[in-house]
């Protein structure tokens, strides 16, 4: 927890591994919900329920490379928005042919019911 944001640099040096800071947080949140309110509405109504879309991540185990389209085929229960690869690129809106690996993580906005099948693939 970091109240100045001028010392996030120090933080990360002395070894934090993740840096929260209230204030900084609290500000960007005020000015989400002025510029982008349907935006800020949606992404609370995911926060609040178990029973509708959230985004989600999930490492891949499964060990032989396959396309995002094998992978993750088209589904209303789920888009792949990311692909983190274990280089830490991250690639948003994935083609089909894209190619993820034991170790990939892949970010989805996802129903349970979504979830539940990409994490069955994910091995």
């Amino acid at each position: 927890r970091c109240h100045e944001v001028n010392y996030f640099s120090k933080m990360e040096r002395v070894g934090a591994d993740a840096i929260v800071s209230p204030d900084f947080t609290g500000g960007m949140r005020i000015v989400s919900c002025m510029v982008r309110p349907q935006v800020v509405s949606f992404l609370d109504e995911m926060l609040r329920s178990d029973d509708n879309v959230r985004v989600e991540q999930m490492t891949v185990k499964a060990a032989a490379p396959a396309s995002i389209e094998t992978f993750a085929p088209p589904s209303p229960e789920y888009i792949v928005l990311a692909v983190r690869t274990g280089g830490s690129e991250t690639v948003f809106n994935p083609a089909p042919g894209s190619i993820v690996q034991a170790g990939d993580v892949i970010v989805v906005m996802a129903t349970p019911a979504g979830r539940h099948a990409l994490e069955a693939r994910a091995g």
